[in-house]
């Protein structure tokens, strides 16, 4: 058998095959589309890249920059606590510094204790310290107690006494000959109450805290917070000196948030709204277009991907849309057609010179089987004379019988009746019957029978209304066989068959119940589950069959014994009108 590979398709049908042309069809209008599309994706996602990569910096430079306002406006909040708390209203007064009594330093004491207790509430906090005017003096939470020229740190005296409002933050810078480290100082001035300027509540951030939070948020060349005043609260790189060389740029941007290219760096800005401090961030700007690349370059292996598939697709497809003519290829040339020549690159050409020897093949052998249609009709026309010759010899013989007889009598009925039954037998024009045509047929079935046995009787319970409705034709017979030949016949004295009718929601059933000698429940489990009974179960195996073929597995034949003696034959098909 000729077969046809991928692969031999291209090499051998080159451009005019059905296949090529086909794949090349496919691929165009696939990929020009994609390719369209990939040109305006790549202008347009390279514009959001450098979009979605500025207002990442964005976000991000404002959220330190809100980071930071958290920080302060807690150690604010402590100020405003401290200045406002009873506990320490006495100190602002100047109560404890009355005597220098056991007592009043143990309440001092307790004063120090108190504010460094309330350390707990601030997480970026160090250290709180409260001043008094009158008698210059101060208490710390580290329990530094006395004269404010005896404190270590007085950084903030300054400042505290220049201030025009009630607050203020101040970036203070380490000492030259002290262990302070960087500080971030919140003044606020005490009591709130009332308009006295008593002394102030000094709370004071430690700068490393702030430092970590900036460095774990980003990775940054330079970053930066500068005051209002120009002064340079927080730097990670001192060295780099982008600031002094791009700072005065950046400041001309009165935006609160603004993003800015300086020479080969990225500069992004986030003004607090609330302290009016800045957050500064520097970023190479070949980091910048590294990152724009990156993602470019995931829209490219995208786009291959994408092109890959539409060939691969486009392949298939085609392979998929020649297999019918693959297919009429190969039988052509397994049937070995002659007189036609080889198809090299023209498959319809090839394929229609293949049709029309076809046709004429066909035609040729259509006319040999309409003779021997012809033939077989003569055939089956003789065999149908054999039933009317019995049909005719049957009333011939009636016709006999009755002029003996001079009258009607027993032997003239059953021949009508065995002719009745030889009629319906042999007609094969439908399944299905009238109820009461089919109940006709099995009444003189019964009184053929009862000519010949006369030990059983049959009682009837049918309702009129049901007979109008459809049932399977020659369905009865062989049950009521069954019952007698199997049932009746073995008891040795009179019998009964009853037959049945009823109409549920869904069926109409049929039930046979003769007081025959019985049957196994063995028995009825095998001609149940068609494993099998012998012959002499084949009627009604026989018609099971043809009402689960008619209608479905729900409908068929159920035998099951019946008490006291007896077998019940149950028949179940559906509602037909």
């Amino acid at each position: 058998m000729k077969k046809y590979g991928a692969w031999k398709y291209i090499r051998q049908f080159k451009g005019s095959s059905i296949f090529i042309r086909n794949f090349l069809t496919i691929i165009c209008a696939v990929m020009i589309p994609v390719a369209a599309a990939g040109v305006i994706i790549y202008n347009e996602y390279n514009g959001y890249i450098e979009k979605s990569i500025t207002e990442s910096k964005l976000n991000e430079a404002g959220s330190v920059s809100e980071t930071v306002n958290l920080v302060i406006m807690e150690a604010e909040r402590m100020a405003y606590r401290v200045a406002n708390e009873n506990t320490f209203d006495s100190f602002f007064r100047g109560k404890v510094f009355d005597t220098n009594s056991y007592s009043k330093m143990v309440e001092k004491i307790e004063l120090s204790r108190a504010l460094n207790s309330m350390l707990i509430y601030g997480e970026y906090i160090e250290n709180i310290c409260i001043y008094e005017n009158t008698n210059n003096a101060a208490i710390t939470s580290n329990q530094e107690i006395g004269s404010i020229e005896n404190l270590p740190d007085t950084g903030w005296m300054e400042r505290y006494l220049s201030m025009k409002s009630n607050s203020c933050a101040v970036y203070r810078a380490p000492d030259s000959f002290s262990y302070r480290p960087e500080y971030i100082s919140i003044i606020q001035r005490a009591p709130m109450q009332g308009s006295a300027n008593l002394g102030a509540v000094i709370v004071n951030i430690n700068l490393k805290n702030i430092k970590k939070i900036i460095n774990e948020s980003s990775e940054k060349t330079d970053s930066l917070i500068v005051t209002k005043a120009g002064e340079v609260v927080f730097r990670s790189s001192p060295e780099s000196g982008l600031y002094e060389k791009y700072g005065s740029v950046l400041r001309k941007n009165a935006d609160k948030k603004a993003v800015c290219k300086t020479g080969d760096y990225v500069a992004v800005r986030a003004v607090s709204e609330y302290t009016g401090w800045e957050y500064i961030a520097f970023s190479p700007l070949d980091d910048f277009n590294k990152t724009k690349k990156g993602s470019l370059a995931v829209l490219f292996v995208s786009m291959l991907v994408v092109f890959v598939f539409a060939a691969v697709f486009s392949f298939y497809a085609s392979l998929r849309s020649f297999a019918p003519i693959k297919s009429i290829l190969q039988y052509i040339d397994e049937n070995n057609r002659r007189g036609i020549q080889s198809y090299d690159t023209n498959e319809v050409k090839y394929i229609l010179n293949a049709l029309e020897l076809d046709r004429k093949q066909t035609q040729e052998e259509l006319n040999l089987r309409l003779e021997k249609l012809k033939e077989e009709s003569l055939r089956a026309l003789r065999y149908q004379i054999n039933p009317h010759f019995l049909y005719n010899t049957l009333e011939t013989v009636n016709w006999k019988i009755m002029r003996l007889c001079g009258r009607d009598n027993e032997a003239s009925r059953m021949l009508l009746e065995l002719s009745f039954l030889l009629r319906t037998s042999l007609d094969t024009s439908d399944n299905l019957t009238d109820i009461s045509t089919e109940l006709e047929y099995i009444e003189k079935y019964i009184d053929l029978m009862k000519a010949r046995y006369k030990n059983f009787e049959v009682e009837w319970d049918i309702a009129e209304n049901l007979r109008q409705y459809k049932t399977v034709k020659l369905s009865l017979q062989p049950i009521v066989e069954n019952a007698i030949y199997h049932g009746i016949k073995p008891l040795g004295k009179q019998g009964l068959i009853k037959i049945s009718l009823r109409k549920t929601q869904e069926d109409i059933v049929f039930e046979i119940c003769d007081n025959g000698v019985g049957i196994s429940q063995k028995k009825c489990d095998e001609i149940n589950s068609e494993t099998g009974a012998g012959d002499e179960h084949i009627g009604l195996r026989n018609v099971n069959e043809r009402i689960k073929i008619m209608f479905g597995m729900k409908y068929g034949l159920f035998i099951a014994p019946r008490g006291g003696g007896g077998t019940v034959v149950t028949m179940h098909i559906p509602i037909i009108e």
